[in-house]
């Protein structure tokens, strides 16, 4: 283990311990990310596969920007709310006025999501011919099952787990109404897990985390660290569907470990988290020429559906310069480097950190469903940035509309405070 491990691993520890502090904020945004990457750089400098090598100067500085960029921004929030108080926890647990929601309006939305949910899934599954957990290959299967539009609706299935949940924690709520939106959970995750997607089903508790973290007094640190190693275990639970012994051992075999193969179970999690950084690290130092926008308007480019036209017609390799084909991702920053070069991993991160802490302090000075629910969704950006583009995935952003839309309607606008500023 070298120096840099060493450290970076020393910090996380550190800022894991702070967070049992009383009055702490866990979620809060500068924390946040900095526990993630540290216990990301901090894998990686392990160095358990072959495929792995010492990182250049240049690829350190690559990586080291955005970082420090996306902290920056967060830092400039903080610095202009220094002086403004926020409401503490305790204050937002102990009051039911955060939890005033339309439950007419909700529940309608919650059936129509599910409704278009379960004729998307049928209408894929009759065009398919077959659902991923009842074939022979599953990994394979997994990622061909899907038919551009309907997907988007299946992949909608956290908003409608978490919209769902909702009515466990507003108060004096009907049995009725409890059970109706527990067999929507239900129906919806056992259909989606049928798909062995495991991506969103993170997406979709941690939704419910954190909304039950501020807006009840139910879940202390001590509980989320809990429910967060029940979601690995249910997430190590699919992937383990998906793969059987002998294909782990492949991919320990695939993957060139150090250690014994008694362990092939601990590489496809630790390459997922590694490979993004190497195949990073790898790319900035060997792209000479940039996309100007194109994997940061991914988006925009599938819902027009000219990106496949302007990929061909421009030569545009996705994944370039990737260490082996197996784990051919990287970190959410290489679209920016790609797109504009040092200028993108700058600005673009910069400005991130400033919404991210915007929409944080917003959600502390002005608490309900609304704020809480977009706030939950940087959460989830910032816990992956390490892995994937996630704000350029089409079905995140509907996802991230859908969650918009519904929760800024279904809040009361007669309890000001309840509501949305900046209405």
């Amino acid at each position: 283990m070298n120096f840099t491990a060493v450290l970076c691993f020393v910090g996380f520890v550190f800022l894991l311990i702070t967070m049992f502090k009383r009055s702490t904020d866990i979620f809060s945004p500068g924390r946040l990310f900095a526990m993630v990457w540290l216990l990301a750089i901090g894998m990686t400098e392990l160095k358990l596969s072959r495929f792995q090598y010492e990182w250049s100067f240049y690829s350190w500085i690559m990586l080291l920007i955005p970082l420090i960029s996306f902290l920056l921004g967060v830092y400039c929030l903080f610095v202009t709310n220094f002086n403004k108080k926020l409401k503490p926890l305790f204050r937002i647990r102990l009051s039911n006025e955060p939890l005033m929601i339309n439950e007419r309006k909700l529940f309608v939305s919650i059936l129509v999501l599910f409704g278009l949910f379960l004729i998307s899934y049928y209408v894929t599954y009759k065009a398919m011919g077959y659902l991923p957990i009842l074939v022979k290959y599953k990994d394979a299967a997994n990622s061909r099952w899907g038919i551009f539009g309907f997907g988007l609706f299946i992949e909608a299935v956290p908003i409608i787990i978490f919209l769902s949940s909702i009515y466990f924690i507003i108060p004096r709520v009907s049995k009725v109404k409890k059970i109706n939106s527990l067999l929507i959970i239900i129906i919806s995750f056992i259909l989606y897990v049928t798909l062995l997607q495991r991506f969103y089903l993170i997406l979709s508790m941690l939704l419910i985390f954190i909304a039950v973290y501020y807006l009840t007094g139910k879940m202390s640190t001590k509980n989320v660290l809990i429910m967060t190693a029940i979601v690995i275990l249910i997430i190590y639970g699919i992937s383990s569907i998906r793969l059987s012994r002998y294909e782990q051992n492949i991919v320990y075999y695939l993957s060139d470990m150090k250690y014994s193969p008694k362990y092939s179970f601990i590489t496809e999690p630790y390459m997922y988290v590694c490979m993004n950084l190497e195949n990073y690290a790898k790319a900035v130092e060997r792209l000479t020429k940039h996309t100007y926008g194109y994997f940061s308007a991914d988006w925009i480019l599938a819902l027009s559906g000219l990106k496949h036209n302007i990929q061909s017609y421009c030569r545009i390799d996705d994944r370039p310069f990737v260490i082996t084909s197996s784990f051919n991702t990287y970190t959410t920053f290489y679209s920016y480097y790609s797109d504009f070069g040092i200028i993108g991993v700058f600005i673009i991160p910069y400005a991130l950190g400033l919404i991210v802490s915007s929409l944080y302090f917003r959600m502390r000075n002005n608490p309900n469903i609304h704020t809480v629910s977009i706030y939950a969704l940087c959460v989830f950006i910032m816990l992956f940035s390490f892995f994937i583009p996630i704000l350029h995935w089409l079905h995140f952003v509907f996802n991230a509309a859908t969650l918009y839309f519904i929760t800024r309607v279904c809040v009361k606008k007669e309890h000001p405070a309840s509501n949305c500023g900046g209405q």
